[in-house]
């Protein structure tokens, strides 16, 4: 009795490629999964990492004469977790046919509603920020700093003469920021930054003149994040600072008009009318002192009619009384 056994295999592969923008490719960083059936939510059949050039295989696939029949393989990628990377969530639906040709080998076709499986590719893409903060501080003597009342330029570059990137103005603390600068994977390179105050119009106001130049190189650090350094050449971004004075304001006040002079008052004459040297006696005669209008106040009179008045006075009393004496003596 002669007992004959029939065998037949046959084999398939899948590969694919794998490609990332924004950054060059490193072998083995990424991992793709082949499941048998479309659930891939289990453990996959086979997995594979890509080479330096991106390309990846799986392990063959054998079959036997119990598997003829179709079969449905679905190819991912599988998420992981490294910094700045976007990973292809693409799924490839390979379906097979698998048939006996009576020769000891399987005919292994690929189905009409499978996906191409020459065509299996996943692309990634990569991206990187940072970001870069500029403060400083001012300071004012001669009197107290007021919120606001300065303000402060950032220019790209070391021109300073067109339209600043980014202004700030100060606290009442005398803190100012500028706004966040952000950076992606363009801005990869050495850029320069110039500071200076701007100069305005506060009255006695002396503004500070200085300028500060920072220069910063921008790299990948590979992982989503870029880095970025303070060059040698750069000024301290961590002593920016503004110093300003108050200058004395000499305000001349007009002397004010000298008053007009008040004259002395006029001393107070009282008319002497009929005055009887010798009332008994009527031989003698009367001295009648006609009176004078005397000049309103504050007009300027001259006093000297007055003293000769006087003097008149005193000499005729003088006179008359010497006068008087003679007669009685004889």
């Amino acid at each position: 009795v002669f007992n004959n056994s029939y065998e037949a295999t046959g084999n398939i592969s899948f590969s694919g490629t794998k490609e990332i923008t924004g950054r060059d490719l490193a072998a083995e960083e990424f991992t793709f999964a082949l499941f048998e059936g479309d659930d891939t939510s289990s453990t996959p059949f086979r997995t594979a990492s890509n080479d330096i050039d991106g390309n990846f295989s799986f392990e063959t696939i054998n079959f036997n004469l119990d598997d003829v029949g179709v079969k449905t393989y679905t190819i991912v990628e599988q998420a992981g977790t490294l910094g700045g990377v976007d990973y292809d969530e693409s799924v490839y639906t390979i379906i097979v046919s698998i048939s006996d040709n009576g020769d000891g080998t399987l005919s292994i076709d690929y189905n009409g509603e499978s996906d191409d499986p020459e065509a299996i590719n996943f692309t990634n893409t990569y991206s990187a920020t940072g970001s870069l903060d500029l403060s400083g501080t001012k300071t004012l003597t001669g009197r107290d700093l007021a919120a606001g009342e300065f303000t402060f330029e950032l220019f790209e570059g070391t021109d300073t003469s067109g339209t600043p990137f980014s202004t700030a103005s100060n606290d009442a603390d005398g803190n100012f920021s500028f706004e966040t600068i952000s950076y992606n994977l363009a801005d990869v390179g050495t850029r320069t930054y110039t500071i200076r105050e701007l100069a305005g119009g506060l009255s006695g106001i002396i503004y500070d003149a200085n300028t500060y130049t920072v220069i910063v190189n921008i790299s990948d650090n590979g992982d989503g994040t870029l880095a970025v350094d303070i060059t040698d050449e750069s000024d301290d971004p961590d002593n920016i600072s503004f110093i300003n004075s108050v200058t004395a304001i000499i305000v001349e006040e007009e002397e004010p008009p000298l008053a007009e002079p008040t004259p002395a008052p006029l001393p107070t004459i009282k008319p002497i009318i009929n005055i009887p040297l010798a009332p008994a006696d009527p031989t003698l005669p009367t001295i009648e002192v006609v009176q004078e209008q005397l000049p309103k106040s504050g007009e300027n009179a001259p006093l000297w009619p007055v003293g000769i008045a006087l003097i008149a006075i005193a000499g005729g009393m003088a006179y008359l009384l010497n006068r008087k004496k003679r007669a009685e003596n004889d």
